[in-house]
């Protein structure tokens, strides 16, 4: 999964690598393609003064090193690979607790939590709105899986290209399993494997304060066919 940062100040001495956009107001049309998978769309994208998001997928040797375990049982394990078999609950976690090992305030209430071995199986999550990290919701992830662009109707099918293999690592071309983060090419905003390699959880709303698990899992996996990974 990614992980987001919502505001351009106070980051601080971090050890991970982010994008910086600007955030604006626009209606984005996304074009149908021709081959019946692209669905016309209006976006709103609402204002914010900028935000960073992760360059990378959270790999296994930051997940571990904050949560303190690797749930991870791919073919490939390794801590410069994506982790994986994270629960949406682990994601928002681990961002909080990210958020703690930066001295930043946590983002997220979570309370009545309940664990299957290492993991978190169930909570009552609520959005407190600070400085620390998060998870995107879904217009944040489709802006900047489509590369920040405001402009213009000729969206490229996956994240950074017409051609899936030069951009992510789906079911055809992986031999089913995961690999690198950052081996195939960037999306237009500079950020790897928004198709394919893991999918990434994401909220459906910020704007309530309160999150009713209407969670979503964007862009596809190593595991996934061509149309999952479509953005």
């Amino acid at each position: 999964f990614l992980f987001f940062f919502p505001e351009l100040d106070g980051i601080g001495p971090v050890a991970y690598d982010f994008v910086i956009k600007p955030w604006t107001v626009v209606n984005i049309t996304k074009s149908a393609d021709g081959k019946d998978r692209k669905r016309k769309e209006i976006v709103q994208i609402y204002p914010e003064p900028g935000f960073h998001i992760s360059k990378y997928e959270v790999t296994q040797g930051e997940f571990e090193r904050i949560m303190g375990f690797n749930p991870s049982n791919n073919l490939h394990i390794g801590s410069n690979y994506p982790v994986e078999n994270v629960t949406w609950y682990d994601a928002v976690m681990y961002c909080n607790k990210l958020s703690e090992d930066e001295g930043l305030n946590t983002y997220y209430d979570i309370t009545n939590i309940v664990y299957n071995g290492k993991s978190i199986r169930s909570a009552d999550v609520t959005i407190k709105g600070t400085n620390g990290y998060k998870l995107p919701n879904y217009d944040e992830w489709t802006w900047a899986s489509w590369g920040g662009r405001t402009t213009g109707i000729d969206y490229y099918i996956y994240s950074g290209s017409d051609n899936i293999n030069d951009v992510a690592w789906y079911g055809a071309n992986s031999q089913n399993k995961t690999h690198l983060v950052g081996e195939k090419n960037i999306n237009g905003a500079g950020i790897y494997d928004m198709s394919g390699n893991v999918w990434e959880w994401c909220e459906t709303d910020l704007n309530t304060g309160i999150l009713d698990i209407q969670t979503v899992a964007l862009g596809g996996a190593y595991n996934s066919s061509e149309p999952e990974c479509d953005v």
